[in-house]
C-alpha cells in the first residue's frame, strides 16, 4: 500500500524536494480516503436536539463530544494501519490526544463553553 509506494518513490527518485512533496501528497490522500470510505460504524454528529428531545442540551453536547472521541480513535486505528512507521506514530499520537481532549471536554463542559467564548472573543476582536 502506502509504504510500498513511498519505498518505490524514494528508491527511484531519491530524497529530493519533489519526492518529499509527493510523499506528503500520498500521506494526505491516504488519510482523506480513510475518512471518505467510512467512519468504522461511527455516525457523524447529529443535529441539535429538537423540542421533542428528552434530555438537556448539555447531555446532547456531551454525547456529541464522546462520539467525536470514538470517531477520532477509529480514525487513529485506520491511519496506523495505512501509514508507515514514524508517520503513523505521529498521527496516532495526535488523534489519540485529540480524542482524550474531546472526552475531557465532555466531562468538564464548563471548559468547552469557556473555550468557545474565548475563541469568539478573539475572532470578533480581530475583525
Amino acid at each position: 500500500m502506502l509504504a510500498e509506494r513511498l519505498h518505490t518513490l524514494f528508491r527511484e527518485q531519491g530524497v529530493t524536494i519533489a519526492s518529499l512533496l509527493t510523499a506528503f501528497e500520498f500521506i494526505v490522500l491516504t488519510i482523506v480516503l480513510a475518512i471518505q470510505t467510512g467512519s468504522g460504524g461511527i455516525t457523524p454528529a447529529s443535529a441539535p436536539p429538537t423540542p421533542g428531545y428528552e434530555g438537556t442540551v448539555t447531555d446532547w453536547v456531551k454525547k456529541q463530544l464522546k462520539t467525536l472521541a470514538i470517531w477520532l480513535e477509529t480514525l487513529a486505528r485506520k491511519a496506523t494501519a495505512a501509514l508507515p512507521g514514524v508517520i503513523a506514530a505521529i498521527i496516532l499520537w495526535f488523534l489519540k490526544t485529540a480524542g482524550s481532549v474531546a472526552v475531557w471536554l465532555a466531562e468538564h463542559l464548563w471548559a468547552a463553553v469557556l473555550a468557545l467564548v474565548a475563541a469568539a472573543a478573539v475572532y470578533y476582536r480581530q475583525r
